[in-house]
């Protein structure tokens, strides 16, 4: 599906962040074979209930391509203790195949502005030197739209952080009319516009991209078209708030804001008009949730490519999507070979942002942890509390048996005393028949 290539430019971000080798920004010390990989994220927008969040998304795929999906990206949510809704930081994990466990790659922590409304900055850390490697600032209108955004990577030799990116949105009335790219971040700065036609609800409808190396010769490079369901809702103010609330949160975007009929994407200019590449048609249950997305390109005619399939369970919440190729041989689609499963919580939400009152709760700090992890239990008092500690397939590594005491300290070693090695973990604390667990993440 192509939806990414230019709607996720201008209305996500930019290709930076989906495309960038982060390699080139880590330390030099830094193993680049195991370092940061191309982020894929779908969005976790559709038939989200705000009293339900991400948890986690697992990335399978066939790397191997034998039919088998294995796993390959963990992304684990992390949200403020105080309000349940916001995000606090995103821990991005590997599979380690050799070790059958989660190997950590990096983090992405976020950091609001002082009323807790805006994210006015993106950092990613690799935790070399304990500092942001990559850095994305936000700023604001007066009247709180999205206004400017900055793409900054850090120069080990130097000590300072460069900007090699920044995008500028400008609004005409309840509708996002422009955006503007300045790329300074190679040998030769050039620059990128897309003006923005909007139908009669101001949803983007025609988007036109040109390209110029001085902001004063421009040239054609694409031309998007947009077509909306019958049932869409979604206005000019809905884009503007999905920009300036939710966009930083994603990586890509499947083009799940607003009900998408079809999409025509990519149209190359050849000089005297434009050839058309890719085209999405979009399907939806009778919830109005899409269900599939069927991709095609120009040939003689359009020819299937790609179809992504999505499901949900029974709170309405996306339960997994996959992808599929199709076979030109054989005329058919192929198994899939990507799989995207979204893991979702439970939580408590009132109307003031606030946690009600649990009955139990545990925590572990600090999480990651290095050598030692404090673990803090709080539940009925003088009721003995049973602690454990389990491995990402459930087997038991560590048992602190009984106790009355509502705190332990754990050294990270399993139950023959040998230290564990990196990767996620589960402390689980039961009490009168009652348990109540917490994922951990070892990095030493």
């Amino acid at each position: 599906m192509k939806l990414n290539a230019l709607l996720f430019l201008i209305l996500i971000l930019p290709v930076l962040i989906s495309g960038t080798n982060f390699s080139s920004f880590a330390h030099p010390d830094f193993d680049s074979d195991t370092a940061i990989r191309k982020q894929y994220v779908p969005s976790i927008n559709p038939a989200r209930n705000r009293n339900w969040r991400v948890e986690s998304i697992e990335y399978q795929t066939d790397e191997d391509f034998n039919g088998i999906l294995e796993p390959n990206m963990l992304y684990d949510y992390c949200y403020n203790d105080t309000n349940p809704a916001k995000i606090d930081s995103i821990w991005v994990m590997q599979w380690v195949t050799d070790f059958e466990n989660w190997g950590y790659e990096h983090t992405k922590n976020y950091i609001y502005d002082d009323a807790g409304e805006h994210v006015i900055q993106l950092q990613y850390y690799l935790y070399i030197n304990n500092m942001p490697y990559f850095l994305i600032d936000c700023e604001y209108t007066t009247n709180q739209r999205l206004m400017d955004v900055f793409f900054r990577t850090y120069d080990w030799d130097n000590g300072v952080y460069h900007t090699v990116q920044s995008v500028h949105y400008t609004y005409t009335n309840n509708a996002l009319a422009s955006v503007m790219i300045e790329h300074t971040g190679s040998s030769r700065a050039y620059y990128e516009r897309f003006i923005i036609d909007s139908d009669a609800n101001g949803r983007p409808e025609t988007i036109y991209g040109s390209a110029s190396p001085d902001l004063i010769n421009w040239g054609n490079t694409s031309l998007e078209e947009i077509t909306y369901h019958a049932h869409d809702t979604t206005t000019g103010l809905d884009y503007i708030d999905f920009l300036s609330h939710e966009m930083i949160f994603y990586d890509e975007w499947d083009g799940l804001l607003g009900m998408i009929d079809t999409y025509s994407n990519f149209r190359e200019w050849n000089g005297v008009g434009w050839d058309s590449f890719y085209f999405d048609t979009y399907t939806y249950n009778t919830s109005n949730q899409v269900t599939d997305i069927l991709t095609q390109f120009m040939d003689v005619s359009f020819v299937n490519e790609s179809l992504h399939h999505y499901v949900y369970n029974t709170n309405n919440n996306l339960s997994y999507y996959t992808n599929q190729l199709w076979d030109m041989d054989s005329q058919a689609w192929d198994i899939p070979d990507e799989k995207y499963i979204y893991n979702w919580g439970e939580y408590t939400h009132n109307e003031d942002d606030t946690i009600l009152p649990a009955p139990m709760s545990l925590n572990a700090y600090p999480n990651p942890f290095n050598d030692i992890v404090d673990i803090r239990f709080n539940g009925k008092d003088n009721a003995p509390v049973e602690t454990s500690v389990f491995n990402i397939k459930g087997q038991l590594i560590k048992s602190f048996g009984k106790s009355r005491s509502a705190s332990i300290t754990w050294d990270g070693k399993d139950n023959n005393g040998k230290s564990i090695s990196n990767g996620i973990y589960f402390i689980k604390t039961t009490q009168e028949g009652k348990s109540i667990s917490k994922k951990v993440i070892r990095i030493k």
